[in-house]
This record gives structure tokens, C-alpha cells and sequence, in this order.
């Protein structure tokens, strides 16, 4: 463990998954007010991608975080497609292992097929997830479980990308207007 900027501890960890080890980062504040997982669907570093910033910022808001990769390298240098299912089962065991340690679940946050991987975990009943972040994501694989989700959802798409646009749609189509704020009743948007 080290310590990072504004006194936050970091620490690395390697969870063991289905037979895979992953690579994992804690970020704990000294009094964190809530936890965040956030998905790297592989191929970059915990500590320089856009997630990676995302969550240092979270770190420096006060909320702890388990930046945490869903393919092993070598999998990710084969650069081939993952199932979404597999990638949430993954993100599941990460939420099992920090509920675990912490007790504590607040939501988790992914891009791309980590974006996947965040709604099909969050379709599992006693999963534990209150809030999802799914930004550019892509859903093939997960919208048939979409409308299984109970977490606040927040689905952030490109307009310029058209699969961004399809997941707009996707989403849209399966959470519905009580879902997206935009309808009478149900959730508050994120």
C-alpha cells in the first residue's frame, strides 16, 4: 500500500476469478462515504486510463474505489470480443469480494464492454448494486437483460458513434420512460 495525492491509500490486489487472476486497485480516502467499482474491459492500465482518472477524482470526492480489469492480459491482448455475461459473472465476483471486505456496495461504473458488463451484474437479484454509470456502451449481449435492472442507471452515448446511438436507443427502449426521468413516476434520474 502507498500513499496517493490528498492522503488517499492505494493499494494493489489480484482477485482470483473462475480460474483467472485479475488485476485490481483499491482507492480508500480516510473516510471514504461509499464505494464504486469501476470495470476495465482490458488493454489499458489501471492507472492511466479515462477510468483511472474517474476514479481519482471519485478518491478526492470522499468515495472509495476498486478499479478493477475483467480480462486477464492475456486475454486482452488477443483482443478478442468477451460475452458480456462473462465480464458481469467477472464484475459480480469483484462485488462479492469488496462486499466481503467493506460490507459496502454504492455502484459501479464502466466503458465499452466494462459498460456491459456493469448492467448485467446489476441484473442480478441480491447483487447489491444501487447505482450503474454505462458510458459509450456496448450492449450487445446485455440488452436482454436490461429491463432487469433495479439500479439507477445512467447510460452516457455519443451521437457521433452509431453503436453509442443504437445503445441510446437500446436503453431507452428497454428502461423506458419511468426509468429515464423523462416519464411520470418511478426513478429520479441519476
Amino acid at each position: 500500500m502507498f500513499r496517493g495525492s490528498l492522503g488517499i491509500d492505494v493499494r494493489e490486489v489480484e482477485l482470483k476469478v473462475s480460474g483467472a487472476k485479475l488485476s485490481a486497485r483499491i482507492g480508500l480516502p480516510s473516510t471514504p462515504s461509499g464505494w464504486v467499482i469501476l470495470a476495465h474491459e482490458g488493454g489499458a492500465s489501471l492507472h492511466g486510463s479515462a477510468l483511472g482518472a474517474v476514479a481519482r477524482q471519485l478518491n478526492e470526492a470522499g468515495l472509495a474505489t476498486l478499479s478493477m480489469e475483467l480480462m486477464t492480459p492475456a486475454e486482452s491482448a488477443r483482443r478478442a470480443p468477451f460475452e458480456a455475461a462473462a465480464l458481469g459473472e467477472r464484475l459480480l465476483a469483484g462485488t462479492e469480494w469488496l462486499q466481503g471486505e467493506t460490507g459496502e456496495l454504492w455502484g459501479v461504473m464502466g466503458a465499452g464492454e466494462g459498460a456491459a458488463a456493469a448492467l448485467y451484474a446489476a441484473s442480478e437479484r441480491g447483487s447489491g448494486i444501487a447505482s450503474v454509470v454505462a458510458c459509450a456502451p456496448q450492449l450487445e449481449g446485455a440488452t436482454e437483460r436490461l429491463d432487469q435492472v433495479e439500479a439507477s442507471t445512467l447510460l452516457i452515448v455519443r451521437r457521433s458513434r452509431s453503436s453509442s446511438v443504437e445503445a441510446g436507443a437500446l436503453g431507452e427502449e428497454a428502461l423506458g420512460p419511468r426509468r429515464n426521468g423523462r416519464g411520470s413516476g418511478g426513478d429520479a434520474p441519476l
